[in-house]
């Protein structure tokens, strides 16, 4: 038993134009229809007396697809709504718009190149070149496996190689890291009374933490740890068994410390002191003459240390806090100078995992 193949039904839209180009369709339409395409032509279909609207807006509606035979003078005609080319422009521009099937209509270019040939409502469109009569037969197979769905399929997807793989979860966790290193730290401003009654000549300075990542390094077994003899009557630790060991961790945390001048004057001679009981375990120096111009910053580096003796789970709760709880309460004194030498002070704190910028 032979299975039945449904022929696509197909209509040609194309502009009355000389005999040589009315022939051309024809036997474009003669060729499609022997090798089994249901062709729609006016020439075959439409008799004296016979609506030619109607005939139109179901042919454009009620077939799979719609040739469009482009040349010059179905550009001129279809862009300016002359005579049935115009007629059909409308019909098919609003079936795409409501219908959403740009695939059902084709541009078949037979005179002319895409710039004089195709009108602009389809301007963008992949289109059939039948230009060369040499390739005439190259270009019917292409329409053919079109009408025919026949188009070659992409292969299959297959599997990233897995050394690239690895090299984009590489790259993927790289850029998670770097995403999760660059936090500020959430800041306020204060200004005192003083600050207020003040000159308003003056420079501001004010800070923020821009926390960069903390990491814990081991630095020994505990003496915590459960011991035993050894067969050599030996006391060693016992590390294993499903118990996380206790060990000496050196916990630190990386900073950038960034002083802005949020004003329209320079500063001058800035110094930082740290006048509370925390502090950090380094930050970096200033030069001994230095200003800073107005609406500019400076960075300096700044690290914090820990230490904890516990399992690692511990050190990585400690570590989570990206202000580390021994550093609450600490206050840095930036003191400095403006143009006239008066003297000014920011006081720097960090209080309920906060920086507070206290202007004096």
């Amino acid at each position: 038993m032979n299975p039945i193949i449904k022929s696509p039904k197909v209509f040609i839209s194309y502009a009355w134009d000389t005999e040589v180009s009315n022939s051309w369709v024809k036997k474009l339409a003669t060729d499609l229809r022997n090798q089994g395409i249901d062709i729609h032509l006016d020439q075959w279909m439409m008799v004296p007396g016979d609506r030619m609207a109607l005939f139109m807006e179901k042919s454009v509606k009620e077939n799979n697809y719609v040739l469009i035979i482009c040349t010059p003078k179905y550009k001129h005609k279809s862009e300016n709504r002359i005579g049935g080319v115009g007629y059909e422009g409308d019909i098919m521009t609003a079936e795409v718009l409501q219908d959403a099937n740009p695939r059902k209509f084709i541009p078949i270019l037979q005179t002319g190149d895409m710039n004089t040939a195709i009108a602009s409502w389809l301007s963008g469109k992949f289109f059939i070149d039948f230009t060369n009569t040499l390739h005439y037969e190259n270009s019917m197979d292409n329409l053919m496996r079109t009408v025919l769905n026949l188009r070659e399929p992409e292969p299959p997807l297959g599997q990233i190689p897995a050394k690239y793989r690895q090299e984009i979860l590489e790259m993927q966790a790289k850029q998670e890291q770097a995403a999760d290193e660059n936090v500020k730290i959430e800041s306020t401003v204060i200004e005192t009374a003083t600050v207020k009654k003040a000159d308003k000549n003056r420079p501001f300075l004010e800070a923020d933490l821009i926390w960069h990542g903390s990491s814990r390094s081991p630095r020994g077994y505990s003496n915590k740890n459960p011991t035993e003899i050894d067969e050599n009557g030996q006391l060693v630790t016992v590390i294993g068994g499903g118990v996380k060991p206790i060990i000496f961790w050196d916990l630190g945390w990386r900073f950038d410390l960034t002083i802005y001048n949020n004003s329209s004057y320079p500063a001058f001679n800035i110094q930082i002191e740290s006048i509370g009981t925390a502090s950090f375990a380094s930050l970096g120096k200033l030069e001994k003459i230095n200003n800073l111009k107005p609406l500019e910053n400076l960075q300096l580096k700044a690290e914090f240390r820990d230490f904890v003796e516990d399992v690692h789970t511990a050190a990585d709760e400690i570590l989570s806090h990206k202000i580390p709880e021994k550093l609450e309460g600490m206050i840095l004194k930036i003191s400095y100078l403006s143009e006239n030498r008066s003297g000014f002070c920011t006081l720097v704190k960090i209080e309920n995992n906060k920086l507070i910028n206290i202007e004096k």
